[in-house]
């Protein structure tokens, strides 16, 4: 089973790697900020966890983008989030602060002067930067990764987008936990 993991890890670090190499070959990219609200919903398969409780939470970052139709986009994000549930008859609400690395190949559906519809694909790898505690003698992993699916509207150089982000990875090998979240940004292209 660990070297499966490996294998996932290894094929999306290089998947990363050649998404990021496009955005270096391009002749022009766009360079923005963003910032916006997080809601996570993280799934638990131990039937032990009850009471959940998804919140919302905050989100900034930086990002390039590709002008062509095709187009890639990396992004450095930090989240706060956080999350709420009763495992072993005890209360938890653990507070996370991640580092995330998304990499999305997408299309512009429609682009004028003034306006662009965009939907974008991509993996995101996540760094937590903070011990967060998943039961009373266990923490969450340090590190995963997601899958993710945006839409966005592009308004002269403002951009809003919508993102669902699903866990591939356990956060938590005891509750069974996986990241799940939508979250939505506005972001300033320069």
């Amino acid at each position: 089973m660990k070297m499966k993991n490996q294998i996932k890890q290894g094929m999306l670090v290089m998947v990363m790697g050649l998404l990021v190499n496009q955005v270096a070959r391009a002749q022009e990219v766009d360079f923005g900020v963003k910032a916006g609200s997080v809601y996570t919903m993280p799934s638990y398969s131990n039937k032990s966890v009850s009471d959940k409780k998804s919140e919302f939470g905050a989100q900034v970052g930086i990002f390039a983008r590709t002008t062509d139709r095709f187009f890639v986009q990396p992004e450095l994000t930090l989240s706060f989030t956080s999350t709420t549930y009763n495992f072993e008859g005890k209360k938890h609400n653990p507070n996370f602060y991640q580092l995330h690395l998304p990499i999305q190949a997408g299309y512009k559906f429609y682009e004028s002067e003034k306006m662009g519809i965009r939907a974008s694909v991509g993996p995101q790898l996540n760094y937590q930067l903070n011990k967060a505690k998943a039961t009373s003698t266990a923490n969450y992993k340090s590190f995963s990764y997601d899958a993710l699916a945006n839409v966005g509207l592009d308004i002269n150089r403002f951009g809003i987008d919508l993102r669902y982000n699903h866990g591939l990875n356990k956060i938590s090998k005891e509750l069974g936990a996986k990241n799940k979240s939508i979250a939505l940004s506005v972001g300033y292209t320069f």
